[in-house]
């Protein structure tokens, strides 16, 4: 079994922010590419029949080689927050748009820094009105007994 040869990473103040391999400079990443939208020269996307007779539009498979040779840490770092702050928009967009948080509740949130998570970023969100009344149906089913040990760990924090 060969030793990987690793190299500490230090970003520009030179604190290590960790280390990367560097038998590897290139990564190869599968994508599919389809649309159901008509372009702006008025070109449909292809479809094809499937099984059942459904219209599907057809998939292309494409075989990426992203080359980092020469890339710093820190610009991929910079990459990778840029596009999760561009998930997080889509994430507020989309709640807005779906009815799952008023525009109130986004322009309160504004007036605070958004902390999320790296993982949690894409994860949809809910108006906090929707959260308190989810909160009240579960404490509303407890039984008696779960009423009391949750108003005893209450009265403890």
């Amino acid at each position: 079994m060969s030793k990987k040869n690793n190299q500490n990473v230090a970003d520009e103040n030179g604190v290590q922010v960790g280390g990367e391999a560097t038998g590897r400079k290139t990564y190869p990443k599968s994508f599919d590419l389809s649309s159901t939208k008509t372009n702006k020269a008025g070109e449909t996307w292809p479809t094809k029949t499937d099984e059942e007779g459904n219209e599907k539009p057809v998939k292309l498979r494409f075989d990426a080689i992203i080359d980092l040779n020469d890339v710093t840490y820190q610009t991929v770092l910079d990459d990778a927050v840029r596009t999760k702050v561009i998930t997080l928009q889509g994430v507020f967009r989309t709640a807005w748009e779906a009815g799952d948080i008023s525009f109130a509740a986004l322009q309160e949130m504004a007036k605070q820094p958004v902390h999320r998570h790296y993982e949690a970023v894409g994860k949809s969100i809910e108006s906090p009105e929707k959260a308190m009344r989810t909160v009240q149906e579960s404490i509303a089913s407890l039984s008696p007994e779960q009423l009391a040990a949750l108003k005893k760990q209450l009265a403890g924090m």
